[in-house]
């Protein structure tokens, strides 16, 4: 079976700078793959890196299979399009998109003064405007799970439904590898389910996106509490390449069976109406 880089032979890296221009990346040691990204963006590319690898190391056992990463690029803005590109090279956002800064400052405009010094202490920042950009650097997991899961013959149809398994990828890794972190996100997805409507309410599209990812982990920490790591083999067997058309509500209704009662509920029940 080919590899998701090994299907997509036509995405290319941008071409290398001219011979003697100022050298445009930057590598970290630290790491089991090569990591390069634009001067000044070190610290965005040590969380980006250290998301994907904690993700390597816990789909592993978690899951039973792997994606081969050879050099990550932690470069530029989010623009959606976390991408696997020849020669096992992963590319992502160096910056958070625009929805996450726009959802801090409502938090903070729209939450009591208490909840928004917790909210910032637990986030890590008890002073200053609300930092949401490190939850953002680790969707990264998310990305890696979602071509991890293309790699082993699974496609998702809808973008909730590839929202949700990334969201449970993310969950099952920080749970392992970072309870505290998980914790704090924890907060954050009760905290914007209580202050701010549903996503699909939402005027701006780069919050709605951004809440959509919040709403997702939010229910993932719930159906983990109850299934453990169990529904990340689930989700790849259900959703194999090639499988018929299908409405939402019968997408719906298959997530629900195959995660157990309740999983992933308060997310997908209207679709599944």
């Amino acid at each position: 079976m080919n590899s998701y880089v090994e299907a997509h032979p036509e995405i290319h890296l941008p071409p290398a700078p001219a011979h003697g221009a100022e050298p445009r990346w930057t590598s970290l040691s630290w790491t089991p793959f090569t990591v390069r990204h634009a001067p000044g963006a070190g610290e965005a590319a040590n969380a980006v890196a250290l998301a994907v690898h904690r993700a390597r190391e816990v789909l592993a056992r978690r899951i039973g299979v792997s994606l081969p990463v050879r050099v990550l690029v932690v470069d530029g803005a989010d623009d959606g399009m976390r991408t696997l590109q020849p020669e096992s090279t992963l590319w992502m956002p160096a910056e958070a998109g625009p929805g996450w800064s726009e959802l801090a400052r409502m938090l903070d405009d729209r939450l009591p003064h208490r909840s928004r010094l917790l909210l910032r202490r637990t986030m890590g920042r008890a002073a200053g405007p609300l930092e949401l950009a490190p939850v953002a650097h680790t969707l990264a997991i998310d990305a890696y799970a979602v071509a991890l899961a293309e790699s082993a013959g699974a496609t998702f149809p809808r973008r909730w439904i590839a929202n949700a398994f990334g969201a449970y990828a993310r969950v099952v890794t920080l749970a392992e590898a970072d309870p505290d972190g998980l914790a704090a996100q924890a907060y954050l997805a009760e905290i914007v389910g209580a202050a701010l409507p549903p996503s699909y309410a939402l005027a701006d599209p780069d919050v709605r996106d951004v809440v959509e990812r919040i709403e997702a982990t939010r229910d993932a920490v719930h159906a983990h509490a109850r299934r453990g790591a169990g529904p990340l083999a689930r989700f790849l067997r259900a959703f194999p390449a090639g499988m018929a058309p299908r409405s939402d509500g019968e997408l719906a209704r298959l997530v629900l069976r195959e995660l157990g009662d309740a999983a992933f509920l308060p997310t997908i029940e209207a679709l599944a109406a």
